[in-house]
C-alpha cells in the first residue's frame, strides 16, 4: 500500500463525515454527460472546447417548416380566446399540429417523424410560445419527456415499430405519468408499485406486473391514448431472479387498457392545456408493455434522468425565450407610443432602465437556450447544463415579465384580449415549478450534481471512499489526493497572482473578438475562484455541504452565471462579432459578474469555519472584489434602443410571431400587431410632432383651451401649422395609438366581452 499518513487521515475523516450514496443517486450522477460545465469547474477552462462547438443552424427543411407550418399554427392560436372565451384548448390548432407532425420532432424519419435538431425544436417552441403557451406546452411535452423519446432510446424494435409511427402521425396522443401526490421533486421515492406475477392475458397465462398507481399534474393525460408510467417494480416470488426490489421501471399502457383511470382535469392558473390525474388499481400488464421489455425492468431511473436532461435543455428554455422576446418587442414599442408629460415614457430614466434590464435578460435567456440546444446537437446529454438553462431562463423570464408589467402600468392589470402581457404574467409560476422545481434544482442539482460530475477528481474520490476494498480504495485515494492538492494549490496561487497583478491567462486554440477578450479572461478568473472556493467548501464541510443548501445554491449560481456569460460570448462569436451587438454583450457579462461576486461574498460570510473563510478570501481575492454594475447611461441607452426600430430590437425579438395582415374585426385580438402598427405610425409622424411642439413653445396655443394634449392636433390644422396631409397622418397615428393604450371593457357581470368604443384622439 502506497498511502501517506496524511492522505490516510484525510480519507478516514471523509469516510466518517460523508453520507452514503444511494443507488438512485449513483444512477443520477452517471446519467448524462459533462462538457463545457466541466471546463468551468476545472479552474482552467480550455475555451476551444466551447468555441469549436458547431454554431447552431437550421436545415432547409427546418427553415421551411418554421416559415410555413409554424407560422400557420401561430396564426390559428389565440391565448385569450383559448383561456377565457372558449375555456378549452384550441382544437383546430391541435388537429393541425397532429396532422403536420408537430408531435414528432424528435422521432426519426424512418418512423414518419420530422427528426429535427434540438436547435430547430428550440426555435419552433420559442416562436409558438410568443403566441400561445397553451399550444406550446401541448407540443412541448411529447417532444420532451414522453413515450416517444423513451422508445427511441430504450424501446425494443417491436415497440418502436408499433408505437413510433402512430405517435409521428398524431394518431396516438402520449402522456407520461411520473409525479404522484406523495413524491414530486423526489421522483426516486415514487410510491407507485408493480408486482411481478403471472395472470391470464389474451387467453393464456402470462408473466407480467400488477400495478397500482396514483399520479397527478400529468400534461395531456385527459386526452391521451397511450400512457407512459413510472413505478417501482418488485419481485417477491423471485420469478425473474434473486432480487426482490427491481427498481424504477417505465411502461407504456394504452389509455383504454382495463383498470386504467384517467381522471378529471386540473386547472393550472386558468391555463387550458389538458392536465390531470391518472390512477390504476391492480392493473395487470404483460412484460411486453415495459419499455425495453424484460431488459427494461429496473432501468427506469436512468431512462428518466437522461431524458429529463435533454427535455429540460430545450422545452422550458425555449418557451421562456419566446415570452421574454414578446415582452422586449411589445413593451419596448409601448413605451415609445405611450406619452406622459408630453414625452414618450421611454425617455424617462426609470422606464428606460427597466427596458435596458429587459433587453439584457432577454439576451442572456436567448444565448443560454441556444447553447444548451447546441450541446445536445453536438451529442451531449447535458444534465447539469440543462438544469442551469431551465432554472435561470425561467427565473429571468419572470423578472422580465414583472418589469414589463411595471412599465405598462394600468394597461397590464386590466385583463382582456388587448392585454399583451396578462397571460404571460399569470403563467410564469408554472415554468418555475414544472420539470423540477427551481428551488430544489438550484440547491441540489446544479451544484450538488455539478460539483461531483464536473469536478476533475471528486467523483473518483467518492468511489475510493465507498470502495468495499478499503486497501485498494486507500491506494487510489492517495494518487487522486496528490493530484487534487496540486490542482488546488495551483488554482489558489493563480487566483492570488491574478488578484494582485491583474493578469489572467486565456487558454484557447481559437482567437476571439479583441473587444471581448477581457470578458473571456474574467470568466477564466472566476472559474479559478469557483474551483478553489468549491474545494474549500467541500473539504471543510464534507458531507454537511449536502445539507447547506444556501451555500451549495450560491456555488451553483456561480457556475450558472459563468455558463450564461460564456454562452453570450459564444453567441457573439457565432453571430460574426457585430459591433452593434457589443452593448448587449457587455451589459450581459457585467450582470453575470456582479451576480458571481455577490455569491462569493455570501459564501465567505456564511462559511461555518471562519478561519478557512478568512484565509480563502484573502488568497483568492487578495485585493477584494471589483465587479461594477452597469453605468446608468449605458443601461438607459440600451433600453431606448428597444423602444424604436433598431438592429438591437430586431436581434432580440426574432422569434416573436406577428401576423402580416389582420381583419379589422379581429384587431382587438392582435395586440402585438396593433403595437407594431402604432410604432410605425409614431415614427412616421415624428417630424410633424416636432413641428407642433415648436409651435407650442412659440406660444401659438397660449390660453387656448383646445391646446391640450388631446385636441392640439385639430388646432394645429386650424392654424395651418400642419397641412391636410400631415393632419391625416396624425389622425391615423392617433387612431392606432388609441387602439393600443385603451383597455377592454366587459358587461357589468364581467361575463361577456364588449368591444371598447373607438376613440379618436383629435
Amino acid at each position: 500500500m502506497n498511502t501517506t499518513a496524511f492522505s490516510n487521515y484525510v480519507l478516514n475523516k471523509i469516510r466518517s463525515a460523508m453520507p452514503s450514496m444511494s443507488q438512485t443517486e449513483k444512477t443520477a450522477l452517471d446519467a448524462g454527460t459533462v462538457w463545457w460545465d466541466r471546463e468551468l469547474m476545472s479552474g482552467d477552462p480550455d475555451w476551444s472546447v466551447l468555441l469549436q462547438t458547431k454554431k447552431p443552424s437550421l436545415s432547409e427543411k427546418e427553415k421551411n417548416f418554421i416559415e410555413n407550418e409554424v407560422n400557420t399554427i401561430c396564426a390559428m392560436a389565440n391565448e385569450w380566446v383559448t383561456n377565457h372565451e372558449d375555456r378549452a384548448y384550441p382544437e383546430e390548432a391541435w388537429k393541425f399540429a397532429r396532422d403536420n407532425r408537430f408531435l414528432s420532432m424528435i422521432i426519426p424519419e424512418k418512423f414518419g417523424g420530422l427528426d429535427f435538431s434540438a436547435y430547430a425544436q428550440s426555435e419552433i417552441l420559442a416562436k409558438i410560445s410568443s403566441r400561445s403557451s397553451v399550444l406550446s406546452a401541448m407540443i412541448m411535452v411529447p417532444n420532451s419527456l414522453g413515450p416517444g423519446e423513451l422508445l427511441i432510446h430504450y424501446g425494443t424494435d417491436k415497440q418502436k415499430n408499433k408505437y413510433l409511427p402512430e405517435l409521428a402521425s398524431g394518431k396516438a396522443i402520449p402522456a407520461f405519468a411520473l409525479t404522484s401526490p406523495w413524491a414530486g421533486s423526489d421522483a426516486s421515492s415514487i410510491p407507485d408499485v408493480g408486482i411481478i406475477c403471472k395472470q391470464k392475458w389474451e387467453g393464456k397465462e402470462t408473466l407480467g406486473l400488477k400495478i397500482n398507481w396514483d399520479k397527478r399534474y400529468i400534461t395531456l393525460a385527459p386526452i391521451c391514448t397511450v400512457l407512459g408510467l413510472a413505478f417501482k417494480a418488485y419481485d417477491p416470488d423471485k420469478l425473474l431472479g434473486e432480487n426482490i426490489d427491481l427498481g424504477i421501471t417505465c411502461a407504456l399502457i394504452p389509455a383504454k387498457h382495463p383498470g386504467v383511470e384517467i381522471g378529471n382535469r386540473h386547472m393550472p392558473l386558468t391555463v387550458q392545456w389538458p392536465n390531470g390525474p391518472t390512477r390504476g388499481k391492480d392493473v395487470f400488464i404483460p412484460l411486453s408493455f415495459v419499455i425495453g421489455e424484460r431488459e427494461g425492468i429496473g432501468n427506469g431511473w436512468r431512462m428518466l434522468m437522461e431524458c429529463l436532461s435533454a427535455g429540460r435543455a430545450i422545452s422550458l428554455p425555449s418557451s421562456n425565450a419566446g415570452i421574454a422576446q414578446l415582452v422586449s418587442k411589445s413593451v419596448g414599442a409601448y413605451s415609445k407610443i405611450r406619452n406622459q408629460f408630453k414625452l414618450p415614457i421611454s425617455q424617462f430614466e426609470g422606464v428606460s432602465e427597466k427596458l435596458g434590464k429587459i433587453a439584457v435578460n432577454t439576451f442572456l435567456i436567448d444565448a443560454t437556450r441556444k447553447l444548451a440546444a447546441a450541446a445536445i446537437d453536438s451529442g451531449h446529454k447535458p444534465s447539469v447544463i440543462s438544469a442551469i438553462a431551465k432554472v435561470h431562463t425561467t427565473e429571468k423570464t419572470r423578472e422580465v415579465v414583472t418589469m414589463g408589467m411595471d412599465i405598462i402600468g394600468g394597461k397590464g392589470i386590466c385583463h382582456g384580449p388587448s392585454n399583451f402581457l396578462a397571460e404571460a404574467h399569470i403563467q410564469t409560476p408554472i415554468s418555475i415549478t414544472v420539470e423540477g422545481a427551481n428551488i430544489l434544482t438550484r440547491s441540489l442539482i446544479i451544484f450538488g450534481q455539478g460539483s461531483i460530475r464536473c469536478h476533475p477528481y471528486l467523483y473518483e474520490i467518492i468511489k475510493c471512499v465507498e470502495n468495499p476494498n478499503t486497501e485498494e480504495g486507500a491506494e487510489n485515494f492517495d494518487k487522486l489526493f496528490q493530484k487534487q492538492i496540486l490542482s488546488f494549490t495551483k488554482n489558489i496561487f493563480s487566483n492570488t497572482l491574478s488578484g494582485i497583478l491583474g493578469y489572467v491567462s486565456f487558454k484557447s486554440k481559437d482567437d476571439v473578438d479583441p473587444k471581448c477578450l477581457k470578458y473571456f479572461k474574467q470568466v477564466t478568473r472566476y472559474s479559478r475562484a469557483l474551483s478553489s472556493v468549491a474545494d474549500l467548501c467541500l473539504f471543510s464541510m464534507a458531507g454537511n455541504l449536502k445539507r447547506k443548501e444556501l451555500i451549495s445554491g450560491r456555488l451553483g449560481d456561480i457556475l450558472s452565471n459563468l455558463f450564461m456569460a460564456s454562452a453570450v460570448l459564444k453567441y457573439h462569436e457565432d453571430n460574426g462579432r457585430p459591433i452593434e451587438e457589443l452593448c448587449l454583450v457587455y451589459r450581459a457579462c457585467e450582470l453575470c459578474f456582479i451576480n458571481i461576486e455577490d455569491c462569493f461574498k455570501s459564501i465567505f460570510q456564511n462559511m461555518e469555519n471562519k478561519v478557512v473563510s478568512i484565509i480563502g478570501k484573502v488568497l483568492i481575492f487578495p485585493i477584494g472584489f471589483h465587479a461594477k454594475p452597469t453605468n446608468d447611461s449605458d443601461l438607459t441607452s440600451l433600453g431606448k434602443k428597444i423602444a424604436i426600430p433598431t438592429d438591437i430590437r430586431d436581434r432580440l425579438t426574432m422569434s416573436v410571431f406577428s401576423p402580416k395582415k389582420v381583419l379589422k374585426s379581429q384587431l382587438k385580438y392582435e395586440p402585438v400587431y396593433c403595437i407594431e402598427r402604432a410604432l410605425d405610425a409614431v415614427m412616421d409622424c415624428s417630424d410633424i410632432e416636432t413641428k407642433i411642439k415648436k409651435a407650442e413653445k412659440e406660444g401659438k396655443f397660449l390660453n387656448n383651451p383646445y391646446g391640450n394634449v388631446r385636441d392640439i392636433y385639430n388646432e394645429s390644422f386650424k392654424q395651418k401649422i400642419i397641412s391636410k396631409t400631415e393632419f391625416d397622418k396624425i389622425q391615423l397615428k392617433n387612431d392606432t395609438v388609441a387602439r393600443v393604450i385603451n383597455v377592454d371593457e366587459f358587461d357589468k357581470n364581467l361575463k361577456k366581452l364588449k368591444a371598447a368604443p373607438k376613440r379618436t384622439i383629435k
